[in-house]
């Protein structure tokens, strides 16, 4: 499917605009906050070159690439369940607390290879760690694939780790990849995506929902990701995430 990306500009989310997206997402809109839009960011070093997380920063379109569309799939499906708590049946959570024995992703191996397909790999292994933090609190997956430079990544992890911190919880609202289409940049790719979210809701540590954290599904909400090779760790990460949807009211 084919999807033409909106201009390049990393926005900020109002709160009128949480309420279509998935209920840890919604957490850290919720925190970003604000209105207006910030210039736009700094690129990378080119891919290939020496980069680490901490180093890397968004990567810019290349006008002259031509795209080409990822079969569509869960943004777990290249990230086969790994281990999962204490070996039990995965139980989902509820108003009743939080999940447990939850899958745990696996990391594709196609990531360490600077290649187009490593960089699809990583903006779906980014998602699949996404939601294993949202039903864990556990940022350590998401943390490894994101630069520390990438703002919507950080806030996303603190949002989540504050939530589970305080001895609340998340549903999550599970992601899939409706599509992906990859262009070439300055530092590595950049991928325009289609994204499918299921409802989800966030409770406080008596089981409380919390005020405005619950989400409606939504499908083939647009998002962009900006992806570069790092040298240091040696695999794919993203350099920055922007939501380029429309205030749902």
């Amino acid at each position: 499917m084919s999807f033409t990306a909106p201009r390049r500009v990393l926005r900020r989310h109002r709160l009128t605009q949480v309420g279509a997206l998935g209920a840890g997402l919604v957490l850290l809109l919720t925190a970003c906050g604000g209105g207006s839009e910030p210039a736009e960011s700094s690129s990378p070093a080119p891919a290939g070159s020496s980069s680490s997380p901490a180093e890397a920063t968004t990567a810019s379109p290349s006008a002259e690439s031509s795209p080409t569309t990822s079969p569509s799939g869960s943004a777990g499906s290249t990230a086969a369940a790994g281990s999962s708590g204490s070996g039990g049946a995965y139980v989902p959570a509820s108003a009743e607390g939080p999940a447990r024995n939850v899958p745990k992703p696996e990391m594709p191996a196609v990531m360490k290879e600077e290649t187009q397909e490593g960089a699809e790999a990583a903006v779906e292994y980014w998602w699949a760690a996404g939601n294993y933090l949202d039903t864990t609190g556990d940022s350590t997956l998401l943390d490894n694939v994101s630069s520390t430079n990438c703002m919507f990544c950080s806030s996303r992890s603190g949002s989540m780790n504050g939530l589970y911190e305080s001895e609340g919880w998340s549903t999550g609202s599970e992601a899939t990849i409706h599509s992906q289409i990859a262009r070439p940049s300055a530092g590595g790719f950049i991928s325009t995506l289609l994204v499918n979210l299921q409802a989800g809701k966030s409770f406080n540590s008596e089981g409380e929902e919390l005020p405005g954290t619950a989400s409606v599904a939504r499908d083939k909400s647009p998002w962009i990701v900006y992806t570069t090779f790092s040298d240091e760790v040696g695999h794919w990460i993203v350099a920055e995430v922007e939501f380029h949807g429309q205030d749902p009211r």
